[in-house]
């Protein structure tokens, strides 16, 4: 059996701590009503490298390069009953060539379900194998390979069928939880370059810097989706551009206005649970978007 092979087994990842980096409005927001996957106007990097979800680090360090503004880093861990795939690269041979005489050389591709007949499934131990197999030898490399296109939608789709909440490896690529709900929040710290070390913030200092980002998160937010021409308040849009863009960009600017407006409620809770006096920082961001 090859080295290494034991940790492939391990699910959920022997870990109790995660860290994700984030905006200090968002940190408000996901203390106040939890993790959730935004739409896709509103995501700081898309739709992410492997895909939708909750991008956790095991290292402070790493999710410190995800953070925005004010390097806010949540402390993290999965809810009980949740598990984790662990992807590090470690596969039984044996396993791999069974499989492929079970189902056929096309179970070896990025639509590998396909070759599964419906009477039929993978069990756990088969597709742990099987995904860390793919990960290494898929044409692309790495884990950008294995949840590519086709191979994405295929592999997420047999997570959930086997109730995985996630993959990853935290030692190494990090993991992606793809239910929210899955992820508990349980510290707020910000990061200090200087000694590399996380500090708790204070709830009110964390309220008082969420809204001082507020407003320019908005207003980025807003360039991101849309080209339009601002004028006070009113964004024009260009007529040279055809319709259908113009209607694109005013359905991503009214996300963006929803998502502020939710912003600044769950702001606003946040000063009531913590019973934080509102100054002129928190009120300019609660009453001028």
């Amino acid at each position: 059996m090859p080295a290494g092979l034991c940790s492939v087994e391990r699910t959920p990842p022997e870990r109790s701590t995660y860290f994700h980096g984030t905006s200090p409005a968002a940190a408000v927001a996901i203390a106040v009503d939890g993790f959730r996957l935004l739409e896709l106007d509103l995501r700081n990097y898309g739709n992410g490298a492997i895909g939708a979800g909750i991008y956790l680090a095991g290292e402070p360090r790493a999710a410190v390069e995800y953070a925005r503004d004010g390097h806010v880093v949540l402390g993290c861990d999965l809810a009980a009953g949740h598990r984790v795939l662990r992807l590090d690269g470690s596969y039984d041979h044996r396993v791999i060539r069974s499989l492929r005489k079970e189902f056929g050389h096309d179970l070896l591709r990025a639509d590998f379900d396909r070759a599964i007949p419906a009477n039929k499934h993978l069990e756990r131990r088969e597709l742990i194998h099987l995904l860390n197999y793919l990960w290494t030898r898929n044409e692309y490399g790495g884990i950008l390979g294995l949840f590519a296109d086709d191979l994405t939608r295929t592999a997420r789709r047999t997570l959930q069928r086997h109730r995985y909440s996630g993959f990853g490896d935290p030692e190494g690529i990090g993991v992606v939880i793809v239910n929210p709900s899955a992820v508990c929040l349980r510290n707020v710290f910000v990061y200090d370059e200087a000694g590399s070390t996380l500090a708790t913030i204070h709830p009110r200092d964390l309220a008082r810097l969420a809204a001082r980002r507020l407003i320019a998160e908005h207003a980025c937010a807003i360039r991101r989706s849309t080209s339009t021409t601002l004028t006070g308040r009113t964004f024009q849009p260009d007529p040279r551009r055809p319709p259908a863009e113009i209607d694109a960009q005013a359905r991503a600017t009214e996300t963006v206005e929803a998502a502020t407006h939710r912003l600044q409620l769950c702001l606003r809770q946040f000063c009531a649970c913590h019973h934080i006096v509102v100054d002129a920082d928190i009120a300019n961001a609660l009453d001028s978007l």
